[in-house]
């Protein structure tokens, strides 16, 4: 997820506080959530591209679930 590696970088800053690490952490968790509230549409997008392998996953679950689990462990930390 390119957010996560936005969200390093933010935090590998010098001069951050307090106050910029949690907007930058409201902000990941946010677009994480929009990346969840997309992923039936994500789903559609990759499959309307022509892919002929036969699907054997169910791609818009499997990214909730892993949106979930992310938002979760913020949360947590």
């Amino acid at each position: 997820m390119p957010e996560v590696d936005i969200l390093y970088s933010v935090l590998q800053k010098r001069d951050i506080d307090a106050a910029g690490i949690n907007r930058a952490m409201d902000v990941f968790q946010k677009n994480v959530g929009r990346l969840r509230e997309r992923a039936d549409v994500i789903e559609q997008e990759s499959g309307a591209e022509g892919n002929k392998r036969r699907k054997t996953t169910n791609t818009a679950a499997e990214l909730k679930e892993a949106c979930d689990t992310t938002i979760s462990q913020v949360q947590d930390r």
